[in-house]
């Protein structure tokens, strides 16, 4: 999740009792409270630089960009064409960083 400093932190998910959300990082165990709607999930899977993708990545799939997504229908991740998560892909940037990317839709490599 990104706090409100802009800053990425990654680790565990924590709801506190007053309704924030925070992010306990695993390295050095300090916590972080986040903006809500910015923590996405790991994936599971590395693109082909070998970087991990999250939930809200945008990804560059052989010259087009997409976003990825959890869908919980199918209990997998997709992209926001609703075809898998192909790791020949690259990760270019996120949806809370970097959102004026799906707006072109393409990228030139």
């Amino acid at each position: 999740g990104q706090d409100r400093d802009k800053k990425w932190h990654f680790g565990d998910l924590h709801h506190y009792w007053d309704g924030s959300v925070g992010i306990r990082e695993i390295e050095n165990k300090y916590g972080f409270v986040v903006q809500p709607d910015t923590v996405g999930q790991f994936t599971g899977l590395y693109d082909i630089d070998g970087k991990e993708i999250f939930e809200g990545d945008i990804v560059n799939d052989t010259g087009e960009l997409h976003e990825i997504y959890y869908n919980s229908d199918f209990a997998m991740f997709l992209l926001d064409n609703n075809d898998g998560v192909d790791t020949d892909c690259k990760v270019v940037g996120n949806i809370h960083d970097n959102y004026d990317l799906l707006k072109e839709g393409k990228i030139d490599d």
